[in-house]
């Protein structure tokens, strides 16, 4: 071969081989992210179209009605947890009268902070009242206020508890408990338990 055509194909070469490798650079560099982005816009549109088929369910007899069942259940099972704020007093009164059928002496019981319950920080709809109790009974007799408080309805958490030794009784203790129970916020709508 002459040495100008063999200049020329390898001119030719050169050129077609920088213009592969900046094509794939392009490539690489300009449609590689367009495609995550497409994946990204596939992943939400298919969301959309997820939420889209829940909505239009909804207008069905069946599923409204499941979905009422739900709710409603939900809804009690959160009143097994949660009070609601008018009948805290009423569980006040629960409570003591579980002390007086166990039998101790010097029940009183005192709410904790200016309000029946206190906001709890970040929660919104819940809030937190707390209640200190006291009395003097043996060790059977805590015992017995400790399991009828853990079956109480709504749900009492004990907090802490001291026993200190009543010096005149031999098997009596004074006994202080503090305990919380989670109430419904009373701008939320309020769930008949």
């Amino acid at each position: 071969m002459k040495p100008i055509h063999k200049k020329f194909l390898v001119t030719i070469t050169i050129l077609w081989a920088m213009a592969v490798a900046t094509f794939a650079g392009l490539h690489f560099l300009l449609l590689s992210p367009q495609k995550e982005a497409m994946l990204l816009v596939n992943e939400k549109l298919a969301q959309k179209v997820e939420e889209l088929e829940q909505y239009q369910a909804v207008g069905l007899p069946g599923v409204r009605i499941e979905w009422d069942e739900r709710i409603e259940t939900m809804s009690a099972n959160l009143g097994q947890y949660v009070a609601n704020p008018q009948n805290l007093d009423r569980l006040a009164f629960s409570i003591s009268r579980i002390a007086n059928e166990i039998g101790v002496k010097g029940f009183s019981s005192k709410e904790l902070g200016e309000k029946s319950y206190a906001e709890m920080p970040n929660y919104d709809y819940i809030g937190r009242s707390s209640t200190s109790v006291s009395f003097i009974g043996t060790f059977n007799q805590l015992a017995q206020f400790i399991n009828a408080l853990e079956r109480h309805g709504p749900v009492v958490f004990l907090d802490e508890f001291t026993i200190s030794k009543v010096r005149r009784v031999e098997n009596e203790s004074q006994v202080h408990i503090l305990y919380n129970m989670y109430v419904r916020m009373e701008n939320e709508e309020v769930v008949p338990e």
